[in-house]
């Protein structure tokens, strides 16, 4: 049991880093992904400002990676092995909430100490994973663990307080305002570049 607590929850973030990974880097992800960095200003409920295709596709991956742990469990082991829960949650993933979750989107700049923040992403790291400075794109990718962004290129663990700007570059953000443009503007925006690249096709 403890260990299927252990495998899930690192399965669960792999998989959550693997799709934010993707988001950034693919640019018909990074149009949806778009949605959540408009955000001007940082609060706990900016986790909630998704495109729908970035959750179908984060989803889509904890769902494989969870999945298969969970099917190597049941595979391995006869009878029917349990996650340790806590209030039906994960006890990793509920200690992760209970720790540090709801700063990682505020103003109140929470660094971890260096050696720590190579394995674990402080609301400081994820607080520069949302500035429009060219210095931090795309960097500190991960949601628990920055061992990923460590093996991937993309950790910046900072050595003091930064001062950080949210949003977009070149105020792109301000195109974001409501809830209809939030849903509609990436895909008109993907439509008229689909379209664009067509016409100048030979």
């Amino acid at each position: 049991a403890i260990l299927l607590t252990l495998f899930w929850i690192v399965a669960f973030d792999a998989g959550i880093f693997v799709a934010h990974y993707l988001q950034h880097k693919l640019p018909f992800l990074w149009a949806f992904h778009k949605v959540h960095h408009s955000a001007e200003v940082l609060t706990p409920v900016t986790v909630y400002r998704m495109h729908p295709v970035d959750d179908l596709l984060t989803g889509t991956m904890v769902g494989l990676l969870t999945g298969l742990v969970g099917g190597v469990f049941r595979f391995v082991y006869v009878g029917n092995v349990e996650q340790i829960f806590f209030l039906g949650l994960n006890a990793g993933l509920f200690l992760f909430y209970l720790v540090g979750y709801n700063l990682r989107h505020s103003h109140v700049w929470l660094p971890y100490p260096r050696a720590l923040s190579h394995i674990f992403v402080s609301p400081a790291q994820h607080q520069i994973h949302h500035s429009n400075a060219a210095r931090h794109y795309d960097k500190n990718l991960g949601f628990i663990f920055a061992i990923w962004d460590w093996m991937a290129g993309t950790l910046y663990v900072p050595k003091h307080k930064e001062e950080l700007t949210f949003g977009l570059a070149d105020n792109e953000h301000l195109e974001y305002s409501g809830v209809i443009r939030l849903y509609f503007l990436p895909i008109r925006k993907l439509t008229a570049h689909y379209r664009r690249a067509r016409d100048i096709a030979p």
